[in-house]
């Protein structure tokens, strides 16, 4: 009995100095985390000017600038939320179908990786009551002339009352790189994934990020070869999502 009592103070001293131990060094990533921040902050803002390079006229369809929601005030408040440098949502459209582009840009300093990754529609939509019905990830995009990077693949259903069933493709860029978001639906972080990005901002600091969006009521399918959805293709391709070609092997 005796020695049990005196072993007893020592487990739980070492446990109170795994404890501390943890939050100093948590305390030292945010830190460095935010004097990162705060330099990158700083910096000069770049702009993509997204406006002007994705296309304002696609030949064959009819272009309509959409605001990010259905009033001046939701615009405002996804603003507000989001932190962009600069977006574009842009739809093109003729007789019963469409499709639309959303763009959004951060520059170096403006938002962390991991707060970007949870604005996509596997947990946006989710939560404004619509479900997602299918899903694939890594699906090529393009033409072998023209590849982009493996996209996220989804279609979702409105919620009760409306008929609007979306077919959905998004990237997300980070420094120019494609984002792993993983072989599951988003709908909350991966715990693994968002300590990751955590350490790797206080290391590297907040980065560049691009997030681009295509939604359609047809499937992707239906738009390969159509002169104007090609051309919005080699467009995103030229915005970062282009895949470098590979170069020709030399002959033996």
């Amino acid at each position: 009995m005796n020695n049990e009592a005196n072993r007893a103070p020592g487990r739980e001293s070492r446990a109170v100095l795994l404890v501390c131990g943890v939050a100093v060094l948590g305390c030292a990533l945010l830190l460095q985390l935010r004097i990162r921040q705060k330099a990158n902050i700083q910096g000069n803002v770049v702009s993509m000017e997204l406006k002007g390079r994705l296309p304002q006229a696609l030949p064959g369809w009819q272009t309509n600038e959409l605001p990010l929601g259905p009033n001046e005030l939701l615009t405002e408040r996804a603003t507000e939320i989001l932190r962009f440098d600069e977006y574009v949502y842009r739809e093109y459209s003729r007789a019963s179908q469409g499709f639309a582009v959303y763009s959004a840009y951060w520059s170096p300093g403006k938002m962390p990786t991991r707060l970007i990754a949870l604005h996509t529609p596997d947990r946006c939509w989710t939560e404004n009551g619509w479900i997602c019905q299918e899903q694939q990830f890594g699906v090529p995009v393009g033409q072998p002339d023209n590849m982009l990077y493996p996209a996220q693949w989804r279609v979702f259903t409105p919620p009760p009352g409306q008929n609007n069933r979306q077919y959905v493709l998004f990237w997300l860029l980070v420094d120019g790189k494609p984002y792993n978001f993983g072989h599951r639906l988003n709908t909350i972080p991966h715990p693994l994934k968002w300590w990751s990005d955590v350490i790797d901002e206080a290391v590297a600091g907040s980065k560049e990020h691009l997030f681009v969006r295509i939604t359609s009521s047809r499937p992707f399918e239906e738009l390969t070869g159509d002169p104007g959805w090609e051309q919005l293709l080699v467009a995103l391709g030229k915005l970062g999502l282009g895949v470098a070609p590979k170069a020709p092997r030399p002959e033996t």
